[in-house]
């Protein structure tokens, strides 16, 4: 009976079938709910799940960096003795670039040659017609002992500066044993066993076109290599078929995870053919939110010294942590800690009230004052009173910002003062930061609250409403003979965006969504129908955040703009939408009649032409 080596065995296949078949890497969560990654793989992609759940998935342009599906290195003796195959090798290289080619694979090639000596090195270039003219120039010559240094050549060629993302085959051919450290010569300074520790775990392709040494054989079993006997009529012929049916890409692949959560890990599940490939990803930690404050007064705002002054706060946490409140009167701290405050001042004076708002890591402050006055002494004045009339004269009103945040507990990040609605008096259109979530407020020109409405949006791109207000226009955009007030919120600190045109008595009309931020906006009427268009500039995130331009029609504010990868709204009815590949960056936009110019930041222009 023949006995055999298990433990050998289960190596020799541990070791052959750990050969690159497929990776997933690259794994890239700054979209997140949006997760991508890269996968290698010689099979076509069936599914993905995470956490078991199986995901819509879609393919994506990769970044630059990503330049070969596979590198391929020629190890060639160029012995005397090779004339013969040195002689088909560009044709039968031809044939495997032609059919490698067929699907759809990018590749690249390098050139290492030698003999008793490493004589040629060739590093990757991707163009076929000079690779072909690198093995037609190659001349055969000298040899000689019989050995050649191909251990040397192979670890020379495994150290090449491989795409780290394709797949990396180094295919060695000669018709003589090799020269190896062990041998008495002085030719090789590299081992078998070496080369083997050198090779394993870097996710190399062999394919030895070589005769049957006892040095190939152990190589190629080790490694899991292809092995072809050079001295079989077939031989070369086999290897390079064998070349050509390596069908390995890798691709960007993206989905939205259906587990939305901060600071979790889940698990990626590939199945590609018969493989299944995995991988592992922590999603991002929680983002806090500093409290906000609500409103802060005091009652009455003035008293006589020993009557109460009310002190209430009142403050919310988006992330529901719980809040803790610290007083300072003037300056000096408080031992109070509740949201109401009874004060009773003796002195007559201006006291600054201050309230300190923290959920334990981030914080809020607001400040109100209040005066003590003296109570005046009855005193009986007996006079004639002359009645004067005068024309009556309206004051503006100073209007003051931050009067208005202070007794709203509101961050104004932009607004408007114009006479909205044809009254004669100005009205103010705020909009606030993203701890505010994005809330318009109008006020009349004395500072009273008319309405307010919330227009953040986390059911589309984000699950997430920290939207702040950057801009604020108005015009009348759907043909009902009155102004709306037309909004660009952008998320703080990711990608989305949100257009939003909102009525005078504070009624949503239409949302726009869009996946990057919008950085200008215009109300115009461009085409000269009486109805104003909305033109807006900005940059396309899932377009490696490359400048667009885009036009709206007023009265039909809804959906999002490409590439629609938001959730529950479809496809956006842009008069005029286009992604500028070759802008670099935004810098305006200039409006003359019917006519836009775009003007990046290096100051080139590119005119908007064929909206209509």
């Amino acid at each position: 009976m023949k006995i055999v080596n298990l433990s050998a065995l289960i190596l020799f296949l541990a070791l052959f079938t750990s050969s690159f078949s497929g990776q997933i890497s690259g794994i890239d969560l700054k979209h997140y709910p949006l997760v991508s990654f890269y996968i290698s793989s010689d099979a076509t992609i069936d599914c993905v799940k995470e956490d078991g759940i199986e995901v819509d998935f879609w393919f994506k342009t990769p970044d630059k960096a990503f330049i070969s599906d596979m590198d391929i290195v020629i190890v060639l003796d160029s012995s005397g003795s090779m004339r013969n195959v040195i002689g088909i090798m560009d044709d039968l290289m031809e044939k495997a670039i032609k059919k490698l080619k067929e699907e759809g694979l990018r590749l690249r090639y390098a050139l290492v040659t030698f003999g008793d000596e490493i004589r040629e090195l060739k590093g990757f270039t991707s163009r076929d017609d000079v690779f072909i003219s690198w093995l037609r120039d190659v001349v055969p010559f000298g040899g000689g002992d019989d050995p050649e240094i191909s251990l040397d050549a192979l670890s020379m060629a495994s150290n090449l500066p491989f795409d780290v993302k394709a797949k990396k085959v180094i295919v060695l051919i000669t018709n003589a044993p090799a020269h190896f450290v062990e041998d008495g010569t002085a030719y090789s300074n590299v081992s078998v066993n070496g080369l083997i520790d050198e090779l394993n775990g870097k996710g190399v392709e062999l394919l030895l076109l070589v005769p049957p040494e006892p040095e190939y054989v152990k190589i190629s079993e080790s490694l899991g290599g292809k092995f072809f006997n050079i001295f079989k009529i077939a031989g070369p012929n086999k290897a390079f078929e064998e070349l050509a049916n390596l069908n390995f890409r890798t691709r960007l692949v993206e989905f939205r995870t259906p587990n939305f959560d901060f600071d979790r890990k889940h698990f990626i599940e590939v199945s590609a053919g018969d493989k299944i490939l995995t991988a592992s990803y922590t999603s991002p930690e929680r983002l806090n939110s500093p409290p906000v404050i609500d409103s802060f007064s005091a009652i009455p705002p003035i008293v006589y010294p020993g009557e109460n002054v009310r002190l209430s706060v009142d403050a919310h946490d988006p992330d529901g942590d719980a809040l803790n409140y610290n007083w300072k009167l003037n300056g000096e701290l408080l031992n109070a800690t509740s949201t109401e405050l009874l004060i009773t001042p003796e002195a007559t004076g201006v006291y600054v009230m201050e309230c300190h708002v923290s959920d334990g890591r981030l914080s809020n402050d607001s400040k109100v004052s209040f005066r003590v006055i003296d109570k005046p002494k009855s005193v009986i004045i007996e006079k004639t009173v002359k009645k004067i009339v005068q024309p009556q004269v309206q004051q503006q009103a100073a209007i003051d910002i931050t009067e208005l945040q202070e007794r709203f507990g509101i961050t104004i990040k932009t607004k408007l003062v114009e006479d909205i609605d044809g009254d004669g008096t100005r009205e103010i259109i705020a909009g606030t930061g993203a701890t505010d979530k994005g809330t318009l407020y109008l006020f009349n020109e004395k500072g009273e609250l008319l309405w307010k409405v919330k227009l953040s949006d986390d059911s589309v791109f984000w699950p997430d409403d920290s939207f702040e207000i950057t801009r604020i226009r108005i015009g009348d955009v759907n043909d009902d003979g009155r102004s709306e007030i037309v909004v660009v919120l952008n998320h703080v600190p990711w990608f989305p965006s949100i257009l939003a045109v909102v009525s005078l008595e504070g009624i949503v009309e239409g949302r726009y969504y869009h996946p990057g931020h919008l950085k200008e906006l215009y109300v115009i009427d461009l085409n000269g129908d009486g109805i104003s268009e909305i033109v807006f500039a900005g940059e396309n995130a899932e377009f490696d955040y490359q400048t667009v331009v885009g036009i709206l029609d007023g009265r039909k504010v809804s959906g999002q703009a490409i590439p629609y990868y938001g959730l529950g709204q479809r496809k956006a009815e842009e008069i005029f939408y286009k992604v500028f590949e070759k802008a670099k960056g935004f810098q305006n936009l200039e409006i003359k009649e019917k006519t836009i110019v775009f003007i990046d930041e290096s100051g080139k222009k590119f005119p908007i032409e064929n909206i209509w």
